[in-house]
């Protein structure tokens, strides 16, 4: 299947399998990062091979030398609207990740910074939770290269306002407002409250559409979400 981004006009070539029969489907074009939504029964035709493999950027603005391929981008595809959540923990993982099943979302577990950037390269993921010493404890080679957070400081706004990021940390009381606009993140989780994840982030996102919503559907009706 072919696909033309209406934002940008790029294309972008998906393999048939990759698409989800009968049901509705969205994902980001790997170009501009708008939004593209797929209905049911809808089909789209053309020759194209996809974006040129000599220069291309992906979701965050960054040029990358690879012909787009969608295989290797497994969240490009969330059916259902669900957001999807990027889990750089160590060793609570997995109790994150499944808080964060437990309220809809679609979760990416990650081992280090490599595999973080790496998905964050090709994703613009709803959510993002970051232990404060992932980046350090479970960083790629010491060369000095930009970690999680860092990359995420860097964003400019229109996708940094898209993401909502949560910073897990032993020196910050959860709900910190002032450590969490410090740290530049959304909210700031103590890691005793953790046992309490699910209720915390369940009223601090719902929040955080709130506040948004007058500003987020003023750019659908401008064609810019």
């Amino acid at each position: 299947m072919d696909i033309v981004c209406a934002s940008c006009k790029a294309r972008i070539s998906i393999p048939d399998h990759k698409v989800p029969k009968g049901k509705k489907a969205s994902f980001l074009c790997p170009k501009c990062g708008h939004r593209i939504q797929i209905s049911p029964g809808e089909s789209f035709s053309g020759g194209s091979v996809g974006l040129s493999s000599s220069s291309t950027t992906d979701s965050y603005g960054t040029a990358v030398k690879k012909k787009y391929d969608a295989a290797d981008k497994p969240f490009d595809f969330v059916d259902d609207g669900r957001q999807t959540v990027l889990v750089c923990m160590g060793k609570k993982a997995d109790v994150v990740a499944r808080v964060m099943t437990a309220i809809g979302r679609v979760v990416k577990q990650v081992d280090n910074v490599e595999q973080a950037l790496l998905n964050m390269r090709y994703h613009l993921f709803d959510v993002v939770v970051l232990d404060e010493g992932f980046d350090e404890a479970h960083g790629s080679d010491g060369s000095g290269k930009p970690g999680v957070l860092d990359t995420l400081c860097l964003l400019g706004m229109a996708l940094r306002r898209r993401m909502f990021v949560v910073l897990v940390t032993d020196r910050s009381r959860t709900m910190d407002r002032m450590a969490a606009l410090e740290q530049s993140v959304d909210i700031v989780v103590n890691r005793s409250s953790l046992d309490e994840l699910e209720k915390i982030l369940v009223l601090a996102i719902k929040e955080h559409e709130q506040f948004y919503a007058v500003f987020n559907e003023s750019l659908k009706k401008a064609g810019k979400a």
